[in-house]
């Protein structure tokens, strides 16, 4: 190929999806993502209406993403990117495995996850409370679990987490809220204290919407928070806005030229996976554009969501 060097920092769904498009358009894309491709897809459970499916997984279509990307030639580092500076008319970028040069770069860094919104002792993440149901369910098969965090995806985790657990309470300070079979839902409520003994999470506190305080047995705790934007890479380089997202146009073109941002982690981001392709079909677009490379077809009706 002699098309520009793009360098997408985030192996997530608009990363993934970014590089295949921009490879199909004669681009040159490399991916750098510090752990396995993916992001929240790997966390994710059934996933409705994504990609022009009734149904599927989230690890599986972590999958397929990656493996469509490998097919089209697209290249994917196992490294994470630490700093980001210019370099004349491109882009120089510090990795794991060193210096490495590009003509544009894409931050798909999407987000952490958020706080857990209650005092707990750091040491019982990963010894009850945990981030992700769809990696630990099956962990707390036959045992009760709860789901704090007031997330995008609190009832998808509740009713995943149902799958495996004897009970799940599902625990949201909204006063309207529903879940699937088997989830008992307290509405309106908000947890006060992470019960333990013995080094493990045996239960929640929590104050319902009438002001009682309740106790409910449960060997996890799932916390299904909002996450906080990766931006840190953009710093000095594009404007964030109140939130700490990267601020984009309409192309997703930051206010540094040849550096662009798609996903959880630009400013208005509408959030979820079918955003998030779109943004990739966007950028594409726009990238390949910017680049003065013909647009084979149009980017943006490749992979649509």
């Amino acid at each position: 190929m002699s098309g520009p060097v793009v360098a997408i920092v985030g192996g997530g769904p608009a990363g993934l999806r970014l590089a295949s498009l921009l490879a199909a358009g004669g681009a040159r894309p490399v991916v750098y993502d510090r752990f396995s491709p993916g992001g929240e897809l790997m966390s994710l459970g059934v996933l409705e209406g994504v990609d022009g499916r009734p149904a599927v997984l989230g690890a599986d279509l972590a999958t397929d993403l990656l493996e469509a990307a490998l097919d089209a030639g697209v290249e994917v580092k196992f490294e994470e990117v630490t700093e980001l500076r210019r370099a004349g008319d491109g882009w120089s970028l510090a990795a794991d495995g060193g210096e490495a040069r590009a003509d544009a770069v894409v931050l798909a860094t999407g987000g952490e996850h958020g706080e857990v919104p209650v005092p707990h002792r750091a040491e019982l993440v990963g010894q009850g409370i945990s981030f992700c149901a769809g990696c630990d369910g099956p962990m707390f098969a036959g045992r009760p679990v709860a789901v704090i965090g007031d997330g995008p995806w609190d009832a998808g985790d509740a009713a995943l987490l149902g799958e495996h657990a004897a009970a799940v309470h599902l625990v949201v300070a909204r006063p309207e809220a529903a879940a699937g079979d088997g989830v008992v839902v307290h509405a309106g409520a908000r947890p006060t204290a992470i019960l333990e003994e013995g080094g493990a999470v045996r239960g929640l506190r929590l104050e319902t919407a009438a002001g009682a305080q309740l106790e409910i047995e449960a060997a996890g705790v799932f916390v299904s928070a909002a996450t906080r934007p990766r931006a840190a890479l953009a710093g000095g380089l594009a404007g964030l806005d109140g939130e700490g997202r990267i601020e984009v146009d309409a192309g997703l073109r930051t206010a540094a030229p040849g550096l662009y941002a798609v996903g959880d982690v630009r400013a208005g981001a509408a959030g979820g996976v079918v955003a998030a392709l779109r943004d990739a079909e966007q950028a594409a677009s726009t990238i390949l554009a910017d680049a003065g490379v013909p647009d084979p077809g149009g980017a943006e009706t490749k992979g649509s969501a």
